[in-house]
């Protein structure tokens, strides 16, 4: 009897609780109004105010600008008409269609009354709204207060690609600028870039909160090439990429000289294109090396010296390919056009006496001797064959017989 009757004042205040409760909302409705972001750039909503919450089933609406990350916020229950109130059914939700929809976020669980108690949870990126409701079966009022929402870290670059055009190696380097939008979850952060072609470079940047900025991208090269990468602008874990590239071109310079062993023995000639622009590590030219030879001498062969006795070549006119590997330089061939005198040389066998047999006389027509040579010999052959029953009686000087030169029938006298 006496647990029954202690019982049926808590069953009427209960009632009257709920009573009280339902008028309070048919005065008020449901809170939706919107409370704003603070001015610190670190969040994308901050409102300091504690709210309070007359259960059930009331909401409060918070607005967030930009991309959301962490929602932290303190929570409180306390009584109501002196009446101590329940953990209850009180949750944080957000929205990312304008509030058309909700998703629970955390719920908030409020062991003790009148204690703040601290919440963190992570909220989408996209979220557009966040609120606090408490739904039917709680009881007591609810508080938050310090209801922050930090804003995340991404950074988009609006630049794709940056092309630098072509410069040479002895100009200063290129710098132009890329374009990037960010938020950040703290206020300060610096954005770092990396290339995979180290021939560009990125200086670093700090940044707020959020907005657009840019940074300056360098290109610069000592050797020539064509180069391209993806440059990594970088912030607090947060990347984005785009595209650069550039080329670089030397002057590769080059000379052909040629040079006769003596001017009195004939001329030479040599071409070559003087000049090219490269984005190559080396380059190669093709030159024409031209000999004419005066009367009485011929060409022999192109030397590297004066007085070369061995031979690059014996074409004429002759190609050579000049490679130039030091760019900015000049790659230079001479050779020497070597003329040889020409010593020539006949020999005639004739026979005396009519058809007694054959003779016959060889000797080289033609041979080239040193360039200082100013006489030359060589050995001639002279064959006699007698008729049948003829013998043969020598080599004369003179068709009257009376210098004789040999009297073998082969006889290879030096001329």
């Amino acid at each position: 009897m006496s647990g029954n009757h202690n019982n049926t004042p808590m069953i009427k205040q209960n009632n009257i609780f709920r009573f009280i409760t339902m008028l309070l909302l048919m005065i008020i409705g449901s809170w939706t109004s919107v409370w704003g972001y603070g001015d610190n750039t670190s969040y994308v909503l901050e409102d300091l105010t504690e709210r309070k919450f007359v259960s059930p089933n009331e909401t409060g609406n918070y607005t967030i600008n930009g991309p959301a990350h962490t929602l932290t916020f303190e929570a409180k229950r306390t009584k109501i008409l002196g009446i101590s109130s329940n953990n209850g059914n009180f949750y944080a939700q957000y929205s990312t269609d304008n509030g058309s929809n909700w998703t629970d976020v955390q719920k908030i669980d409020l062991p003790n009354i009148d204690k703040w108690y601290n919440f963190s949870c992570i909220i989408p990126e996209n979220t557009t709204h966040i609120r606090f409701i408490e739904n039917w079966g709680g009881g007591g009022n609810k508080h938050v207060q310090n209801v922050r929402v930090t804003r995340a870290t991404n950074i988009t670059a609006t630049t794709t690609s940056i092309d630098f055009g072509t410069r040479t190696i002895n100009d200063a380097s290129i710098t132009k600028t890329a374009s990037f939008t960010f938020n950040n979850t703290t206020y300060d952060q610096r954005v770092t870039g990396s290339c995979t072609d180290s021939h560009f470079t990125v200086s670093p940047v700090d940044v707020g909160a959020t907005g657009s900025y840019s940074v300056n991208v360098t290109y610069s090269s000592t050797t020539p090439g064509v180069h391209s990468g993806t440059v990594t602008l970088s912030m607090n874990g947060a990347t984005t990429t785009f595209n650069v590239s550039g080329s670089t071109t030397a002057t590769y310079n080059f000379t052909a000289t040629a040079t006769p062993n003596n001017t009195a023995f004939g001329t030479a000639t040599a071409t070559v294109d003087a000049s090219i622009n490269s984005t190559n590590a080396s380059e190669k030219k093709t030159a024409t090396f031209t000999a004419t030879a005066h009367s009485g001498y011929e060409f022999a062969g192109w030397g590297t010296t004066q007085d070369a006795t061995s031979y690059e070549s014996t074409a004429n006119p002759y190609e050579p390919t000049i490679t130039n590997s030091k760019p900015g330089s000049t790659a230079s061939m001479t050779l020497y056009a070597i003329f040889k005198p020409v010593f020539k040389f006949t020999a005639t066998a004739e026979k005396i006496n009519g058809n007694h047999g054959n003779v016959s006389a060889t000797v080289t027509d033609k041979i080239l001797g040193d360039p200082t040579a100013t006489s030359l010999s060589t050995q001639a052959t002279f064959t006699a064959t007698p008729a049948e029953d003829c013998t043969f009686e020598g080599w004369y000087y003179d068709a009257a017989h009376t210098q004789i030169a040999s009297d073998e029938a082969t006889y290879t006298p030096d001329i």
